[in-house]
């Protein structure tokens, strides 16, 4: 499953992380269901292209950032996760 960020989120998104701008924002995904442990495993990478400013210069900086996504949500899962929501 491949995801992009439209305009509008990218917009939001920005304003909500207090930074510059982001030009870019996708994930590739890939979904697999976990009969025994009655969850959903999610394995991908994450893309993100912006702008934010150096916290020393305060000069604003072009940054691209690859992750790797490793993620497993089952009904179980959130129990341990305190007031995280």
């Amino acid at each position: 499953m491949q995801l992009q960020a439209t305009d509008k989120e990218l917009l939001e998104t920005a304003e909500h992380l207090e930074i510059g701008r982001i030009d870019e924002l996708e994930a590739q995904l890939f979904l697999r269901w976990e009969i025994g442990e009655q969850g959903v495993k999610v394995e991908g990478t994450l893309r993100a292209s912006l702008e934010q400013l150096c916290v020393v210069t305060l000069e604003p900086l072009e940054v691209v950032i690859y992750a790797c996504l490793f993620l497993h949500f089952s009904e179980s899962a959130g129990q341990d996760c305190g007031d995280w929501k």
